[in-house]
This record gives structure tokens, sequence and C-alpha cells, in this order.
């Protein structure tokens, strides 16, 4: 969140206009929230915050024709006829009601009502023999449904891209959640420019082994990343490692987050040479036992005439009890003290010598930024994607391998015994390298990545192929050949369709072909090449043929599982997925990894797995 708000206020400042927050949880209490943040300053003036339980209701109430074209279909739903309680009233006058069926405790709804009492979402929740159902209605004020989904994050996916996206407009989503229900409903802004931005770690594995074994929060956003007009991530490591498994980068960005400046002069900071600290979630895979080890070492190898080095750690987690525990067992309280979690890490890191982020990975590294704004060197393993792009080694910080406890506490020794004047110049380069992560330089970046995503989805015509019936035609294995000029090995789909686009609409078009891993969140995505066949005298028919190079040095790495084909087609309005049928197609012919064999599934797929062994 706090690098949401910061962004929201270097938006507001930088292009001199209003910025909408927008929330989707019905928080009864989100005007005080709000008013507390505004108090504290982190809520710019222009910063406006709004509650998209609110504009539904708002557009429900008088539905227009242009969203709700069948809005007189549906016949009217019934109001519920058991038992109801109150769990929740907004500040603006919306309830949330449970509803009962009859006297027992079996939820039937939770339905949303105005302050009148009018319903306008009924969130139902049946039970239809052994199934249980569950469909989220918006309703008019006559109570016909206007539209259904599967659940609220899909609703306000919906809200958030095919209405408000009907504006000219920027929308940016940050959190994972409704950024993967706009990718797996195939949700295209059709005016706006729509930005995911990542703030973590996309894979769930960083070896050979783990090789596009993407992280559950972002594997449908990931491989469905087409349906948003452009991609941000906080490094351009991270940007390399996607675009090895999703075939393409021309709309991915690589824009850091902004950070707070140093409040008063270098010269009031105090920096004591025997003084480091942690400032983290105490988990697991922060490994602040690392940080530790390392002090101690450093500790047992100083002169007899130097005091020890004492690590602060700040935070809280679930990994508190063991590292309490840890301590205590090895007697090292005088040198490593445990305080909670800090309202101001910028005391802190003003106070410390140096900092250490030992964690087994980053996608950028915030607190490293703020250890540098405040001229506290960080020493940071060199982990996938952000360290590396953040600091310069031995120049304003340390990089050490990962895991590598002695690179460390050599780190800390160095910083011991290093001269005044050369301790200087390295804060000094770390608070000039902080700068560049200032709000008018992170919103000058962004305002060039949204200026060129406008102009892109301008200029790119919109065929609008998938509003028309398709067909697979043909699917053609080509194995190439193993001399250094011939044609990798690829794929050839054939799909007719039933609408005369015109060549000039085809670029718009953007085909890949996907492999999905049944037992992992394995995805690797493949972009394709386009071209359009006429045919036929007096019914003329076209023929859309797709060419995909198969991924085998990305398959090679991939786990030995199941993995299922598809080719997904994305032409600029709306988003289509066709699994692929094994018929008529030499599977033998296919050129795969070893290990990997193309087969037919039961229902008539192609799809890859082990090799059968037979005899």
């Amino acid at each position: 969140m706090q690098a949401m708000l910061r962004r929201a206020s270097a938006f507001a400042d930088y292009y001199g206009m209003p910025v909408d927050l927008l929330t989707y949880g019905f928080q009864p209490e989100m005007t005080y929230f709000e008013a507390s943040l505004r108090e504290t300053g982190r809520l710019a003036p222009d910063v406006r915050v709004q509650n998209l339980w609110n504009i539904m209701s708002e557009i429900a109430l008088e539905p227009s024709d242009a969203i709700f074209p069948d809005k007189y279909e549906n016949a009217p739903l019934d109001e519920p006829r058991g038992s109801s309680k109150l769990t929740g009233v907004m500040a603006c006058g919306l309830q949330r009601m449970t509803q009962y069926c009859g006297d027992s405790e079996e939820i039937e709804s939770i339905d949303y009502r105005r302050e009148d009492g009018t319903r306008f979402v009924s969130d139902i929740r049946r039970e239809d023999g052994a199934a249980h159902q569950r469909k989220v209605a918006l309703l008019a004020p006559d109570q016909r449904i206007l539209k259904s989904w599967n659940s609220v994050t899909d609703m306000f996916a919906w809200l958030l891209t095919k209405v408000l996206g009907r504006e000219n407009s920027v929308i940016v989503v940050d959190h994972p959640a409704m950024a993967n229900s706009i990718a797996r409903n195939g949700y295209i802004a059709p005016n706006s420019v729509l930005i995911k931005c990542y703030h973590s770690n996309h894979s769930a594995a960083q070896s050979d082994v783990g090789f596009g074994v993407l992280s559950k929060r972002h594997m449908v956003s990931m491989e469905r990343a087409d349906v948003f007009d452009a991609n941000v991530f906080p490094s351009s490591g991270q940007i390399d490692a996607v675009a090895d498994l999703i075939g393409e980068s021309t709309d991915m960005w690589p824009i850091g987050n902004i950070i707070e400046p140093a409040v008063g002069a270098s010269s009031e900071e105090e920096h004591r040479k025997d003084s480091g600290v942690v400032i983290s979630r105490l988990v697991r895979e922060k490994n602040v036992d690392h940080a530790i080890d390392a002090v101690l070492l450093a500790n047992v190898e100083r002169s007899t005439h130097e005091v020890p080095t004492i690590l602060s750690i700040f935070g809280t987690g679930t990994d508190q009890p063991r590292l309490e525990s840890l301590i205590d067992k090895r007697q090292v309280g005088d040198q490593i003290k445990l305080f909670g979690y800090t309202n101001d890490v910028y005391d802190e890191f003003k106070r410390a010598s140096f900092s250490v982020l030992p964690t087994n990975q980053e996608a950028f590294g915030l607190s490293i930024v703020e250890s540098m704004a405040c001229g506290c060197i960080p020493i940071v393993y060199d982990v996938p994607y952000g360290p590396s792009e953040i600091i310069t080694d031995g120049v304003d910080g340390f990089l050490v391998p990962f895991g590598d406890i002695r690179s460390i506490a050599d780190c800390v020794r160095a910083l011991r015994t290093m001269s005044d004047l050369d301790l200087e110049k390295m804060r000094d380069a770390a608070r000039n390298r902080a700068n560049d992560y200032g709000s008018r330089k992170i919103a000058q970046a962004w305002a060039r990545a949204i200026d060129v995503t406008r102009d892109r989805k301008d200029t790119t015509a919109k065929s609008v192929i998938s509003q028309r019936s398709l067909q697979i035609a043909s699917i053609t294995p080509l194995e190439g050949s193993n001399s250094a000029s011939a044609a990798a090995p690829s794929l050839d789909v054939e799909l007719y369709i039933d609408s005369r686009i015109k060549s000039a609409d085809v670029p718009g078009v953007k085909v890949f072909l996907c492999f999905r891993g049944r037992g992992s969140t394995l995805r690797i995505r493949v972009p394709g090449v386009l071209r359009m066949r006429r045919h036929g005298f007096l019914l003329r028919q076209q023929t859309l043929g797709m060419n995909f190079p198969i991924p085998t040095e990305q398959l090679d790495r991939a786990p030995r599982e199941i993995i299922d084909t598809f080719v997904r087609i994305n032409d600029g309005v709306t988003v289509r997925e066709f699994r692929l049928k094994a018929a008529g197609v030499d599977l033998a012919a296919f050129k795969l990894p070893p290990e990997l064999e193309a087969y037919e599934t039961k229902g008539g797929y192609l799809s890859l797995r082990r090799p059968v062994r037979r005899g």
C-alpha cells in the first residue's frame, strides 16, 4: 500500500490533476482509515479514495443500454424470505445483509443494499443436491438481473475494465487477485490504458528445476499478460526472466518504487560504526538468522580493543519465536537485539552504520533504497532480481553470494576498519543512488510508459475476430533439422472464420501457444506469426494460419509432468482460448526434449508427458 500511496501522490503532483484510489473491500471503517492517512500526510490532498461498491450501486440504479444491452431479458430475482442479519454498514449508507434459509443457520445469500433498503447485489450461495452453486448478481431497481459472475472479484474486474475502462483514463492494477480476475476473464479495457503493476517476485523457484513454475498469486495474470496494455515490473532483470517464459517484452516496463527523501542533513546522521540494523518481516524466507550468524562471526574476529558490533532487528512475523530462542540459546542478547515493529525506519537507518538484507529473493528491495537514502550501507544477497540493479558492489553497498554468511561478516569487518573519508564517500554514493528513486523521476518514467502505451493502443487496429465463430482446421508439427541454418521446430494451426477482416487488421491480432502444467503452476507462452488466406469463389471464406515455434529450451527445463496445450487469440477487443485437438496430427513428428513426448488425451486433445515405456 505504501508504494501505491506514494505513486498516487507523485501522479497528482506531476500531472496536476486528481488521482483516484479505488478500493473494493466492503469496509465500514474506510472513512476513518482515510482520515488517518490524510492526518499523517500519507494521503495527498489531490488523491481521492473511492469505493467500487458505491460506484456499482450507482450504475445499477440507472442502468444504461450501452453497458447492459440485455437488461430486460431476465426475470426479477425473488426477495429472500428467511431470517437476516446486518453484518456491515459503510459511511455512505450501503448495507451488507446475511440472508439465511428459513430459520436455519445455512446461508442463502449475502445481499448488499442501499441506504433506502433497495438491493443491488446478491451473492447467492445455494446447495443443489451435492453441488454448491454461487452466483453474484447485479440487480436493477426492479430486481432484474443485469449481469452475473462467479465471484465478487470477477464483478469488480468487469466494473474496472468494461465500465470505468470506457473512459479515456489510466487504470493501474496493483492487487494480484484483481489482476488475475481480469486476466482470467479476458477483460480488455476498451478506451483506458490498463496497466498491471508487479511488486513481488513472479516465480515460485529460481533453479532450473523450477523454471516456469510461477507464484500462485501471479500465475494467471502472468500467462495472460496480453489483456493488459502494459506490465510494470520493479527491475529489468525480472522482465528478462518473464520474457523467457511468455516470449515477449514489448509491453513491459522496468520502473522502481518511490522512496521518501531522508529528512535533515547528512551531518545530522549518527551512523555508529559498531551498529547494524535489519528491518524486515520475521519470516523464514527473509533469513534473518544469516544476519545474526554473520555479525556474531565478525565479532569473534574483532581486535581486542574493539567493542562488539550490535545488530538491532526490527519487525514482526512467524519466525520471531525461533529467532528469540536462537538468541537465548547462544546467550548473545548483548550483541543481537529484537525490538519488534518500528514506525520510523529512517531513524534506525540514520543510527546504524550498515543494514543487512539476507532474503532469498527480492523483486525490488524498498528497504535497500531507504537504507541508502539515509547513508546506511546495505549488505545484500545478490539474488534475482532487484539488488544488483540498485547496488554497485563496493561503491554504494555490498552484494554477496546467496547463503555466504562469511562474506556478510567480511563486509561488516570492512566497514568497521574503513577510514572515515572512504566510508563517507560510500555513504554519499548511496545517498546519490537513492535519489534516482525520488517521486519526480519515477513519475517521469511512468509518464513515458503511459504515453508510449497510449500511442500504441490508438494506432493498433482492432479486427474483432473473436466475435465470429472459429474452428480449428489443422495442426501440423514441423521437425527442424540439426543444421544451424534450419528453422526451429514449429507448430502450424489453422482456424476457419466467418468474418471478412481486412489484411490491415491482422497486425492488431495477438496469437499465442500456451503450455500449462497440470500438477504445478508451470506456464510457458509462445507468441505466434499470423497470416490470412482467402479461398472460395461464390462463398468467400477466410482462414487464419498461425505458426508457433516449439520452445524446446524452455520445455527442457520444465518439470516432467503432463503439460496441456492451448491456442490463445487476442484481437484487442475480446480473448478466446482453444484446447488443441490431436486428431490428424503426426505426434511422432514432434521434436521435443528427452523425457517428453506428445500424446492424445482421453478427450482427444494434444498434451505432453513423460514417455511411456513399452515392453
